[in-house]
């Protein structure tokens, strides 16, 4: 999802052929690594977008699933892994 500008439509476009379960990866932000990698990719003009927690849920039940599971991969600055089911 780092590289996805409207996270909302495509969870809401995802969620009708998702049968059993999606599982996603998600960006999470770190006070020192977020900035030099939103600067590098800026540089490259290629918008890159980061989240947290709260932000995922909201994404994803607002898209119309009835279970969302994050995890956060351990480590500064790694990103979410989240289930989706129907």
């Amino acid at each position: 999802m780092d590289y996805v500008e409207d996270a909302s439509s495509f969870l809401k476009a995802l969620r009708p052929v998702v049968r059993r379960l999606a599982v996603l990866s998600f960006p999470s932000t770190h006070w020192f690594r977020t900035p030099f990698r939103k600067v590098r990719y800026d540089l490259r003009n290629c918008p890159v977008y980061f989240y947290d927690d709260a932000r995922i849920h909201t994404l994803c039940t607002g898209a119309g699933f009835s279970e969302v599971r994050i995890q956060k991969i351990p480590g500064p600055g790694m990103d979410y892994h989240v289930s989706l089911r129907p």
